[in-house]
């Protein structure tokens, strides 16, 4: 059985205070397919409100697709992947 393919995800958070339930309701509804969820924020003045979620997903194709659209779709996140692919 082939092993399911890797996707690790980057979301950009701005204005967390705003954002953060939508992210999260994305996240909880894939959570079964998260192996490692790392949050990150800034912590200097002047740093404003951002964070950074580092995700890795193992899914199917659909999956990850379904995924990266629920979170493209929020305003004030900038999303980004990275897919590794087993042979």
């Amino acid at each position: 059985m082939k092993q399911q393919d890797h996707l690790i995800v980057g979301i950009h958070v701005r204005d967390r205070v705003r954002h953060a339930s939508q992210v999260q309701k994305v996240l909880t509804s894939a959570g079964r397919h998260i192996r490692t969820r790392v949050g990150l924020h800034d912590t200097h003045p002047g740093s404003g409100d951002n964070g950074l979620i580092l995700v890795e997903l193992i899914a199917d194709a659909g999956t990850r697709k379904s995924f990266l659209a629920q979170l493209k779709k929020i305003r004030g996140l900038d999303v980004k992947a990275m897919l590794f692919q087993h042979d």
